[in-house]
């Protein structure tokens, strides 16, 4: 019956032949190499002022453009535009250049919106997209930019937000490949979750708490044998080289706040007709072995925008974070993207 539901919704298995130039796991200190001395040359960061005056950083991988055309990257939840290095060196050698990613409010090398820098906070859930918006008025303006073949590229959090822009905003996008969009938190249904953040927010007035259990950054946290996002060790340690090298990038869990608008807003995100509208065709990659979101909260996006401008996809054996898998799983993610954007 599951196999016969994915079908029906066009979903299929990833199985693609490897890329000539992606780089191993066994070469990975090429990436090191690029994050730590490659600022100037490989990446520069940039800013402006978001909505209710918050810094949002982003920055700009490469200096020419590209034969294919360029790219746009949304990270997930906690993830700051540094951990797109490699993910910036694959486009660029696949000829998409320059590549811009954006640092989404509260985390990443962005401002933060509570005296606690560890909390993972948003107002207002629709702050992330009016901030995206600012940002894309300064990736068209850069004439290095190729604007009639633009691609965007989503993970998580990522994902919701670049939907939330297509929807409300003149896209630019040609096309857009997600990881694992975060449309619906997992363990607990949404009413549950509404009405224990009512409960939070408005009777105890812990809005801005970390959730249950929840708490800063720690380093005993950081296990790789009991982590549930990527099976590569290499990938993993290399996040922990970021945290280690640049501290600010530490982010908590989220806030109580946090939680109940991203409910609210993938709720809202469902329900809206204007998924209709969006212009630009979605490749929806979902991690077989998903624990972060809930796979269920894809259909009923695909379902809203058409057959045509709409695909799920499962990759096989893959956890939350496919861009930081084992090389097995993480490149043909990315073959398949490239084959997306090239039908695009």
């Amino acid at each position: 019956m599951k196999s016969l539901f994915l079908k029906l919704l066009g979903a299929t298995v990833l199985l693609f032949p490897l890329l000539s130039f992606a780089v191993s796991e066994s070469d990975y200190g090429q990436i090191y190499n690029l994050v730590d001395n490659g600022r100037g040359s490989f990446y520069q960061h940039y800013y402006f002022i978001g909505q209710k005056n918050v810094k949002i950083v982003f920055t700009k991988f490469g200096t020419t453009q590209g034969a294919k055309g360029s790219l746009v990257i949304s990270p997930g939840r906690t993830e700051s535009s540094l951990k797109y290095v490699e993910t910036a060196y694959d486009f660029i050698q696949a000829g998409y250049s320059p590549v811009y990613v954006i640092n989404h409010r509260g985390q990443g090398l962005s401002g933060r919106m509570l005296s606690d820098p560890q909390k993972g906070h948003v107002e207002d859930y629709v702050d992330y997209a009016k901030d995206f918006a600012q940002f894309m008025d300064f990736v068209v303006a850069d004439k290095k930019i190729d604007i009639k073949r633009l691609y965007g590229v989503a993970h998580s959090l990522g994902g919701a937000v670049i939907t939330d822009y297509s929807m409300n905003y003149r896209s630019p996008f040609k096309a857009v490949a997600m990881s694992a969009p975060l449309y619906k938190i997992p363990n607990d249904t949404e009413e549950n979750l509404l009405r224990d953040t009512f409960l939070a927010c408005y009777v105890q007035f812990r809005c801005n708490d970390y959730i249950p259990n929840g708490g800063p950054f720690r380093w005993e946290d950081r296990n790789f044998e009991t982590n549930d996002v990527t099976h590569s060790r290499v990938r993993f340690d290399y996040r922990d080289h970021l945290w280690r090298k640049w501290p600010a990038l530490q982010l908590g869990s989220p806030t109580i706040r946090w939680v109940r608008e991203t409910v609210q807003a993938n709720i809202k995100r469902r329900d809206i007709n204007r998924l209709g509208t969006i212009r630009s065709p979605f490749l929806i990659l979902q991690a077989d072995d998903e624990l972060v979101v809930d796979n269920s909260g894809h259909p009923p996006i695909c379902q809203r925008m058409g057959p045509s401008k709409c695909r799920i996809e499962r990759v096989r054996g893959s956890r939350h974070e496919m861009l930081m898998e084992v090389d097995s799983i993480r490149t043909p993610v990315v073959q398949r993207m490239l084959q997306f954007f090239a039908n695009n």
